[in-house]
């Protein structure tokens, strides 16, 4: 039998261990944007992981298959044609950042405001330049400008080469929701250093990776996010492992 002093430690630990699940200012990412810049994208990771790790995020799916986007624990891949749809959690990805997001701060801003000007804003609510942190921002915009990819064959191409021939969306005096992270300098070969944005509409229909935006109102959450949960991906680079030092990757984000 089970003494009640190692039931008592027993329990302890499950609500520690439950706790460390959703443990707030954590972000997971599996794999790395580096890998993801040269070509490696075939997924590792099921979404049905993915949600173990957090409820806002974004990301890819499984043969760079669209982007994705995911709000309130419900996650969305936008196709090469700007439809979005339910991600099945069978699917696999080869990089998804999630969190799961509790806003330390929320601020109203009122536009117009460019793209540039509300990043200047968001500027202002991150008091900490060695940390990585998440936002989501519903507002009324006059105008977004997103990008999807479609789905990729091997041999996989660059990130670079397939971008070159993105389809580009422009939405006009359209309601929705941004959803992204500010990494620092320091983790550049992990993530996209500075701002990255997702999009989706309010009737979660539509949406992609942001390119540019003009803001006429909204009001924004953000999270500080300490530490981050890295899973690296099983295969080597498919291509060469120096890609984004000839500015790939700032062609590729904007």
């Amino acid at each position: 039998m089970i003494s009640s002093s190692i039931r008592r430690y027993m329990y302890v630990a499950l609500l520690l261990l439950v706790g460390c699940a959703k443990q707030d200012g954590v972000v997971y990412q599996n794999s790395t944007i580096d890998a993801l810049l040269d070509g490696n994208y075939d997924g590792d990771v099921t979404f049905t992981e993915v949600r173990k790790h957090g409820d806002t995020g974004l990301g890819t799916v499984n043969a760079l298959d669209g982007e994705m986007i995911a709000i309130d624990g419900r996650f969305y891949q936008v196709r090469s044609d700007g439809k979005a749809i339910p991600i099945d959690d069978t699917l696999r990805t080869p990089l998804a950042i999630v969190t799961f997001f509790r806003p330390q701060a929320e601020q109203r801003f009122n536009g117009p405001l460019t793209y540039r000007q509300l990043q200047q804003r968001l500027d202002t609510l991150r008091p900490n330049d060695g940390h990585a942190f998440a936002f989501v921002l519903h507002g009324r915009f006059s105008t977004v400008r997103t990008r999807s990819v479609p789905r990729q064959s091997k041999p996989y191409p660059l990130l670079a080469e397939v971008v070159k021939t993105q389809p580009i969306f422009d939405f006009s005096n359209v309601s929705g929701t941004l959803v992204g992270f500010w990494y620092p300098e320091s983790m550049r070969h992990v993530n996209v250093p500075g701002y990255h944005f997702h999009f989706l509409t309010d009737d979660r229909t539509a949406g992609g990776h942001v390119l540019d935006l003009n803001l006429a109102a909204g009001a924004v959450g953000v999270q500080e996010l300490s530490t981050i949960e890295l899973a690296l991906p099983s295969s080597p680079p498919t291509t060469r492992p120096t890609s984004r030092e000839n500015g790939e990757l700032e062609k590729v984000e904007k």
